[in-house]
Formats: structure tokens, C-alpha cells, sequence
């Protein structure tokens, strides 16, 4: 029972260690994220396998849409797959970071591959986002809406 209260607990605190038997463990962090329009967003990360599963619910509780990130060894994205409530295929994204692991490029693609939007992201001397160019999927830059990074 102390054991099964302590899991609980590591989980409730985002960050708990799975055994997975025969001396091997998956290092499992999980997040909710309660957003300001009462939707939430529960996010569970296994280090070892570098994944990160999101599952955004609405206000009652219904699935609005499901994430499976692919992340590096700094267990940030490098690609995202999105689903709608059914588990149907949505899109993809892959991202592209700079020796600093910022962001420099995310494109989405359609389930058959086509590319469907580009960003490209500008950063100043500090890190700061400067600005986000946007592309369609012919490579035409969409212009800008006032866009915040």
C-alpha cells in the first residue's frame, strides 16, 4: 500500500520511475495542464523510449485531439503526429533546431506526405523569438497576421 501511495504520489508531483522488471526502469513524467478556456492538456513523457504522449480534453471531459511527439536525447521534439479523437491520423510536424536547440523550422505534413505549412522562426542576440515567417505548402509566404511567437 506505501508503495502504491508513493507512485501516486511521484505521479501527482509530474515526475515518477516505472519498474520494467528484470532491473530495467522508464523514467515517466506526467503533467496536466489546465488551460484558460477550461480545456486541459495531460502530457506524459517516457524518457527512455523519448516520447511524449498529449491528450487535450474539453471542459466535460470529451478528447479533442491526441499528440505523439518523437524527441531527442535533450527530450525535445523533433517530430509531432497528431490525431483526432478517434486515434484517425491528422498530420505531422518535424522540427529543426539550431546548435542552441531553439526552434528554427517546424513543417506539417499531410498523412500522404505533402507538405502543408512551413514556419521559420528568427531569433535575436539574446534567444528571443524576433519574428515567424510563414509558408503554404507551394512555398508562398502567407503574410503576416501579427503573429506572437
Amino acid at each position: 500500500m506505501t508503495t502504491r501511495l508513493l507512485a501516486v504520489g511521484l505521479v501527482l508531483l509530474g515526475v515518477a520511475e516505472h519498474s520494467m522488471g528484470q532491473g530495467e526502469s522508464a523514467a515517466i513524467r506526467a503533467k496536466t495542464t489546465v488551460h484558460g478556456d477550461g480545456t486541459r492538456t495531460e502530457t506524459i513523457t517516457n524518457v527512455d523510449e523519448k516520447t511524449m504522449r498529449a491528450t487535450t480534453y474539453d471542459a466535460s471531459g470529451k478528447v479533442l485531439l491526441k499528440v505523439l511527439n518523437r524527441l531527442n536525447d535533450d527530450l525535445e521534439p523533433v517530430q509531432a503526429f497528431y490525431y483526432d479523437p478517434t486515434g484517425k491520423p491528422l498530420y505531422r510536424s518535424v522540427y529543426k533546431r539550431d546548435f542552441n536547440g531553439r526552434v528554427t523550422e517546424v513543417t506539417d505534413f499531410s498523412t500522404t506526405g505533402k507538405t502543408l505549412r512551413r514556419l521559420v522562426y528568427s531569433y535575436d542576440s539574446v534567444g528571443k523569438v524576433m519574428g515567424i515567417k510563414a509558408y503554404d505548402g507551394n512555398g508562398n509566404e502567407i503574410p503576416s497576421q501579427r503573429r506572437k511567437p
